[in-house]
């Protein structure tokens, strides 16, 4: 398959993992995002406000989504590839915006809904999404961040192999929350160079 450009964001494909599947998002989804997005503390852990209604959930599928490869995250049902059910969270990979002159840098970003924490879905999301980016686009970085409070966020970043690079005031999106220090990390495209021996 050829490598997709970066700018051109197209709609993403189907990614199986052993517990979820990962698809492109539908309209018919902003029941389920609003469910899960409605929960404040889920938009505190990611610097956004909670949605207050369906049109918000809408608005996120219509015009966050397509700013980058962003995939609604289903759990398998059964554990049958040809069954899943709601959306319960969403991960992507979007154009970092602290680095607007870099194009082959792209921003890991994920939620998932409050009562599918704590079972590793995150990290087995995050892991085949960050394959995929080595896979299919020209990336040479994968950047990604989280608040310092934000401890869950932090051991799946880890366990995903991100080293840390700093700490930095990241803007809220929430005008009823302050702005907050975020600790960033990097994830380096694996070397493909085979050396002699």
């Amino acid at each position: 398959m050829p490598k997709r450009q970066l700018m051109t964001m197209p709609s993403v494909g189907v990614i199986r993992t052993k517990r979820l599947v990962l698809r492109a998002f539908e309209r018919e989804d902003a029941p389920d995002v609003f469910r899960a997005c409605s929960n404040p503390v889920l938009g505190t852990n990611a610097g956004w406000p909670p949605h207050t209604c369906i049109e918000d959930s809408l608005a996120y599928i219509e015009e966050i989504v397509p700013l980058g490869y962003v995939w609604a995250v289903c759990e398998k049902l059964d554990g049958s590839d040809d069954f899943q059910g709601p959306v319960i969270g969403s991960i992507g990979l979007l154009p970092d915006p602290s680095r607007q002159n870099e194009s082959d840098v792209l921003l890991l970003g994920y939620w998932l809904a409050e009562p599918y924490w704590n079972r590793g879905y995150t990290t087995e999301a995050a892991q085949a999404v960050i394959d995929w980016a080595w896979k299919q686009t020209d990336a040479r970085l994968i950047t990604t961040s989280h608040y310092l409070f934000n401890d869950a966020s932090r051991r799946v970043i880890e366990k995903c192999g991100f080293t840390y690079t700093h700490t930095a005031v990241w803007p809220s999106d929430n005008p009823d929350e302050p702005d907050q220090d975020a600790m960033w990390y990097e994830l380096v495209r694996p070397s493909t160079r085979i050396y002699d021996a």
